[in-house]
């Protein structure tokens, strides 16, 4: 039975921990659980108190690279998977079920991560993605606190621009989560080396990181002095790659706001909703990250596939932009009842959604899938790693998710041979869709076919009705809701944007490998070309 004094005492655990002494926490812990195995009668109480000594071992094994104390915290849960989904709730337990498999991960540093090693980080980003998926009805603290911890899987990815999204709408929130800060700059730090690309902004918004993590009320006391330490470095940097010009932090971020709010409604939009395909535009909101400017040969690479990969590039940004654009007009309507009064339907009472509006999502949906084939194709064209032939006949069509086949023909060892982090990330972003690597997005790819072969119904009622059975005579219709839709398709269009930065990234790192000192590649100078109205 779990009395009082036992509930008291593992409540003096998570005191200890919040307070730093970690060893002292994982001694008490210990002889904690030997009073636990005593109990014969396992009721719902027990399993709550073993849940929070589970999750107290791992957090020492987290904060204070406690071996023992994390592998014994994964065991705890492991063993108990299916008590302590029940007691904690499926999203809490899968959240802090993954923290405790985060400890366990063999390599730490992402660089020394192999196609190999890379499985662990993409089973826990699986899990992460789970309790994320389940955790709507949380309260808005613990979605945070996942975020960042989802964020932070997909950083060890390489997946940089959706790490900075998650750690962004957490601090949007004003809550006092110092992780999220820290890692930002973390984050941060990383694009620089990923991307071979930098700017004062960024020094900048790495060492605000490191400031809101240093007021924290939430942060050991030791760790302040820490945080103060690499302020300092960071202060160092940017006084070496600038002049003394007097300007302050709070002008600096003035003049930012005031150049964000000289932008276009619909540019606004696309930076508060972090859809822009501007490397600037990652971390900073102002005139700079006006336009999708990324572009693959902006630091000095080479390579005869630079600009057949630049041509590639400009027609990811193309297609993207068109899907974006179209998911603003869904989500802004403008004027257009004259065009939806060009088309009038049949009322069949099967409640589903027809017209223009509901065409631009399904357009977009497919606009990004098509994005994430090309990827594919442009892969297997600058490696030379098209899927092997079945019955001696070559694959014609390319997808995104299914064509690494890493176990097949010794692949595994080549995508190692030819590594580098923007085609892990890569790898990453396409087990999402692979059913057979356990993604929890696999089933876009029938949604995908559904609408690109067969009839995919989207419909506004909890459940399609069908008055006349306009339905019955065609099989295998998808019935998908309206929001479920819209929100699935959000998620679609940011590892679609984040595919095509690390697309960027990796023909960047091949360009990099590739140079030699002083012969340049493109002799003629490349210009942005901008398509304005133009007199005829």
């Amino acid at each position: 039975m779990i009395t009082k004094e036992l509930v008291d005492e593992s409540l003096n655990i998570h005191r200890l921990v919040d307070c730093g002494d970690f060893d002292l926490a994982y001694q008490q812990s210990v002889v904690f659980l030997e009073k636990l195995r005593k109990i014969t009668v396992k009721g719902e109480n027990y399993f709550i108190v073993l849940g929070n000594v589970a999750g107290g071992l791992v957090d020492i094994g987290q904060m204070s690279n406690h071996k023992n104390a994390a592998e014994l915290g994964f065991k705890l849960m492991d063993d108990n998977k299916e008590a302590l989904a029940h007691v904690q709730g499926e999203s809490h337990f899968y959240y802090n079920y993954a923290n405790s498999l985060s400890n366990l991960i063999t390599v730490n540093n992402p660089h020394d991560h192999t196609f190999q090693s890379i499985e662990e980080l993409v089973s826990l980003k699986n899990i992460y993605w789970r309790a994320f998926n389940l955790s709507s009805q949380e309260s808005e603290e613990f979605q945070a606190e996942l975020s960042v911890n989802l964020a932070n899987s997909l950083r060890s990815q390489f997946r940089m621009s959706e790490a900075l999204r998650y750690y962004d709408l957490t601090n949007r929130k004003g809550l006092d989560i110092p992780q999220s800060w820290v890692n930002r700059s973390a984050a941060l730090i990383e694009l620089n080396l990923v991307s071979s690309s930098y700017s004062i902004k960024q020094l900048k918004e790495i060492r605000k990181g490191y400031n809101n993590a240093s007021i924290s009320k939430k942060i050991p006391p030791q760790w302040e002095s820490f945080y103060l330490g690499r302020i300092a470095q960071t202060n160092d940097k940017i006084e070496k790659c600038v002049s003394a010009d007097g300007e302050t932090d709070e002008h600096d971020d003035m003049l930012t706001q005031q150049e964000f709010d000289a932008l276009s409604a619909y540019r606004q939009f696309c930076l508060i909703n972090h859809l822009t395909l501007s490397e600037h535009g990652l971390y900073c909101s102002c005139v700079g990250s006006a336009t999708d400017n990324l572009v693959i040969s902006s630091s000095g690479v080479t390579g005869d596939f630079i600009i057949p990969m630049e041509m590639a590039l400009n027609r990811f940004k193309s297609e993207f932009s068109l899907a974006r654009h179209l998911y603003f007009e869904y989500l802004y309507p403008q004027d257009t009842d004259e065009i939806k009064e060009e088309c009038h339907f049949l009322e069949l009472h099967n409640d589903e959604i027809l017209g223009i509006d509901i065409e631009k999502i399904r357009t977009a949906f497919r606009l990004c899938f098509g994005i994430l084939d090309k990827i594919a194709v442009c892969i297997c064209e600058l490696h030379k790693v098209y899927p092997p032939a079945k019955k001696g006949v070559l694959q014609k069509n390319i997808y995104f998710q299914s064509f690494w086949q890493l176990d097949v023909d010794n692949r595994r060892q080549r995508f190692e041979d030819i590594k580098s982090p923007g085609l892990l990330a890569l790898y990453s972003i396409a087990t999402d869709l692979n059913k057979n690597k356990g993604g929890e997005l696999y089933f876009y790819k029938e949604w995908r076919n559904g609408l690109e072969h067969k009839f995919l119904v989207v419909h506004k009622s909890d459940k399609a009705e069908d008055l006349y059975q306009s339905y019955k005579l065609i099989k295998d219709i998808l019935f998908i809701k309206e929001d479920e839709l819209i929100h699935h398709f959000g998620q679609l269009i940011q590892i679609t944007r984040s595919a095509i930065f690390s697309f960027a990234f990796m023909v960047r790192h091949e360009g990099k490998k590739q140079k030699k000192e002083n012969i340049p590649y493109i002799t003629n100078k490349l210009h942005m070309k901008r398509y304005s109205s133009e007199p005829k």
